[in-house]
């Protein structure tokens, strides 16, 4: 069974956001028989660069606290129990997910998502994947539904769905409509005219609603 990953949906999310997708990792089953997954081990890693994979899942010892109730899905079902958060050993931040049920049948793949409360802000940067992924490595285990064996995922180590920032704010830019003026010259008569059009603002806002007060 290969193990890849797929990048966020969105690379940033704000601080108290639920259920926030963390990691997408993709299961592919080879041709000889169906799949049935029964534990999976993430590692999340400290980021400070871009949207691009972490090639090596930087251990940072904040890490732990960036987010909580992770869970696990397969599309829009949730399997396995709710993590409280990772756990920092010292030198890796994991989260376990045993006791999973996930079939993969035989030659194709499967989508798992892994979202989560975000607990922090202030532009801190994560990556979850999976960190040991040669042969053998126990981070994705199965069972072979036809030769009753156990089947281990493999890929690159250090496999993860790329940098996700983890922002306080939100943030809004301003500029001029492309559509403004309506028009270079209004007649306007004798009388005057109401509702002339002298400008037109567009306000963009990135991450978050943003109410306009003054």
């Amino acid at each position: 069974m290969t193990v890849s990953f797929l990048t966020p949906t969105s690379p940033t999310h704000m601080i108290n956001a639920a259920n926030a997708e963390l990691a997408k990792v993709v299961l592919t089953a080879g041709t000889a028989g169906d799949v049935r997954v029964s534990s999976i081990l993430f590692t999340a890693g400290y980021e400070t660069g871009s949207l691009a994979t972490d090639a090596t899942l930087t251990y940072n010892t904040a890490t732990d606290t960036y987010v909580g109730s992770l869970k696990l899905y397969d599309g829009a079902t949730q399997v396995g129990t709710v993590l409280s958060a990772f756990t920092d050993s010292g030198t890796l931040t994991t989260g376990q997910f045993s006791g999973l049920s996930v079939t993969v049948p035989k030659g194709t793949q499967k989508v798992l998502t892994l979202k989560g409360n975000v607990l922090v802000g202030s532009s801190a940067g994560l990556d979850v994947g999976i960190a040991d992924l040669t042969a053998a490595a126990t981070d994705v285990v199965g069972t072979g539904l036809s030769s009753n064996t156990t089947v281990y995922g493999t890929g690159t180590d250090a496999a993860n769905s790329g940098a996700i920032t983890l922002a306080s704010a939100g943030t809004l830019t301003v500029a001029v409509s492309p559509d403004t003026p309506n028009a270079a010259n209004v007649a306007i008569g004798a009388a005057g005219a109401t509702g002339v059009v002298f400008d037109k603002i567009k306000f963009t806002s990135a991450n978050e609603a943003i109410n306009l007060e003054a």
